[in-house]
């Protein structure tokens, strides 16, 4: 018989949507796939490299703030007394993340009457905790298991997944209707159409 090697995806390339279950991860961790739409906006590969160098801030922050620290007896990070500080640093890298992500959808002729202000509210909209920002801070903290790690930083990646999911899919709407208001469909992963 001979052996086939599998396509294993990572987490920021562009697929059918669906679920796709990691062999590398126990089975309960799921990694949402990015759906790719009829409708393909040039800026997207802008957008994509915008959220991927956010995940790289997000996992160095995990790495470096909330696991790091003060050490128990257990041989844990003290991670209730670091999560202040870390989600500190995600929500000022959010907030970059907004700033560059608005700037590049801004480019496109009449995307300033609201797709801008749909895609920065769906990331950082501090009155709700629907935005990008909210359900990140709303993950709980890691009890100090690897599991409870892995679920934290598995729930991280299908956040941002569905952060950037929904951003294309608004972009790639406003090519397909660039006269379509956005305003009151800024909510993270609840847009609808």
């Amino acid at each position: 018989m001979k052996k086939t090697t599998a396509f294993t995806p990572s987490v920021l390339d562009k697929l059918e949507e669906r679920m796709v279950l990691s062999h590398m991860m126990p089975a309960h961790h799921v990694h949402q796939a990015f759906a790719v739409s009829p409708v393909q906006n040039p800026l997207n590969p802008q957008i994509t490299q915008a959220f991927q160098t956010f995940l790289a801030s997000y996992d160095n922050n995990a790495n470096t703030i909330l696991f790091a620290g003060q050490v128990t007896k257990g041989g844990t990070a003290n991670l209730s007394a670091n999560r202040a500080a870390f989600d500190k640093a995600v929500t000022y890298d959010v907030a970059v993340l907004a700033n560059t992500v608005t700037s590049i959808v801004a480019t496109q002729p009449g995307a300033e009457n609201s797709l801008t202000n749909s895609v920065n509210l769906s990331l950082q909209n501090e009155r709700t905790t629907l935005s990008l920002a909210g359900q990140l801070r709303k993950i709980a903290t890691p009890v100090g298991s690897i599991n409870s790690t892995y679920d934290f930083l598995n729930n991280a990646t299908n956040l941002i997944t569905i952060g950037r999911n929904d951003v294309i899919h608004k972009n790639n709407f406003f090519l397909a209707n660039p006269n379509f208001n956005f305003n009151g469909h800024s909510t993270f992963s609840a847009f609808t159409y």
